[in-house]
């Protein structure tokens, strides 16, 4: 009985050992599954976490396209709108520009021409001629003011020249200078109500010379004699198109006519008075004379290079000799064989009853006579010409 007491309490004690590493075993059996767990649920959160930083990457990446797209679209948009305003300013600076032009009421124009000529031969020459040179200028400038329907025009010219023949001295054989100014207001689309004003005088003094060129009489010094026209009445530019018609050339043609006119001539020289004045008005050195006068200007291209320039004066005193005309008549053919140099006929033709020359026989002897006479002078000239 005691055997048998002392087995069972053994097999007690064996059996609270074995289901004591029972237990134990069992807990570190659960403990190692649990860590698995937690090492796989670790890995797949880990897993997870970097599918989410690709997924926020794959976002940011895509957001950075977005304000690529952006941006290039801004910079669209930003230079279409320079391109719009930079169009803006210049149309703005065209239309300033036009209106400053409109707003440009003077023009002006400018042109010089100097010629030279020379022929020259040696002691032993048979073929006749003297040594000379000539040379001589002329200058144009004209201003013109244009507002609506009034215009007025300014010209200034003067012609000068000079020629040495042999051992002789200088000789003048061109002088002129003349002012004017026209003055017209728009009452038709040809027509103009106008105003003028001309002045002549010469430059130097001016002398008759005899054949072999040698100086005799004075005929003229600086502003004696001076001669004035002043007269207002119309003016036709018989060339200028129908209204609402636009100009298809250049070409000129205007008659002046002046029905009331003062001729005034001005010669304070007293050897230079009986010359140029009726022998009652020598002793005040002046003479008014009321007239019409008729002037007729143009300038037509003949062809390409070669354009014709005339002006004509007819005066008629109303007081004394009506019908008798005073004629001054110039022209000028110009052919431009480049932009420098051009070739000129000039021709001059003046008649006027008040101009008294010593008359001459045949022989260029002096009859002791003295009478109006028509002068004339012609000259062709190759020269350089420069316009500004």
């Amino acid at each position: 009985m005691e055997l048998r007491s002392g087995t069972v309490q053994n097999l007690k004690f064996f059996m609270r050992f074995y289901l004591l590493i029972l237990f134990i075993v069992s807990l570190s059996v659960i403990a190692g599954y649990s860590q698995e767990e937690t090492k796989r649920d670790t890995a797949v959160i880990r897993q997870d976490t970097t599918g989410q930083k690709q997924d926020s990457i794959v976002l940011l990446q895509d957001s950075i396209g977005l304000l690529k797209d952006s941006i290039a679209l801004l910079k669209d948009s930003t230079n279409q709108k320079l391109d719009s305003l930079a169009q803006k300013i210049k149309a703005n600076i065209k239309k300033e520009k036009t209106v400053v032009e409109k707003e440009k009421f003077w023009s002006y124009s400018n042109l010089g021409n100097l010629y030279l000529a020379q022929i020259a031969h040696s002691d032993y020459w048979k073929g006749g001629g003297y040594n000379n040179i000539n040379v001589w200028g002329d200058f144009d400038w004209k201003a013109k003011y244009k507002k609506e329907k009034s215009n007025f025009v300014y010209n200034f010219n003067l012609q000068y020249g000079l020629m040495k023949r042999d051992e002789q001295e200088w000789i003048k054989n061109r002088d002129k200078l003349e002012m004017s100014g026209n003055y017209g207001h728009q009452f038709s689309n040809r027509m103009f109500l106008s105003a003028l004003m001309t002045m002549r005088t010469f430059v130097s003094n001016s002398y008759q010379l005899n054949k072999e060129g040698e100086k005799l009489n004075l005929n003229g010094r600086f502003f004696s004699p001076l001669t004035f026209d002043i007269g207002s009445g119309l003016n036709l530019k018989t060339l200028e198109p129908a209204k609402g018609e636009k100009k298809k050339n250049t070409n000129v043609l205007d008659i002046y006519y002046t029905p009331i006119n003062s001729k005034i001539t001005i010669v304070q020289d007293s050897i230079l008075a009986a010359q140029y004045l009726p022998e009652k008005f020598r002793s005040q050195g002046y003479r008014f004379e009321i007239g019409s006068l008729i002037k007729i200007v143009s300038n037509l291209q003949i062809m390409k290079n070669i354009t014709l320039q005339s002006k004509a004066d007819f005066f008629t005193n109303h007081l004394a000799s009506f019908g008798k005309f005073d004629i001054n008549i110039e022209s000028q053919l110009r052919m431009k064989v480049n932009k420098t140099i051009s070739v000129n006929i000039l021709g001059n033709l003046i008649y006027d009853e008040d101009i008294q020359f010593d008359i001459v026989d045949a022989d260029g002897e002096p009859t002791g006579n003295k009478g109006p006479r028509t002068q004339f002078s012609e000259s062709i000239n190759v020269g350089i010409t420069h316009s500004f």
